[in-house]
């Protein structure tokens, strides 16, 4: 648990879940979803 508002880096693998937060958004601890896993036999986006 991050406390007084302090900054967070979070990596996650790009390859396993579907990013929904945006880089700069404020987002709350147990409120703002930030991902989500993809599901299994889900194709992925082109890149």
């Amino acid at each position: 648990m991050m406390k007084f508002g302090s900054r967070l880096d979070l990596y996650l693998p790009a390859v396993d879940v579907d990013v929904l937060a945006k880089r700069g958004d404020r987002v709350r601890a147990g409120e703002t979803v930030i991902a989500r896993i993809r599901s299994i036999g889900r194709k992925q986006p082109a890149t």
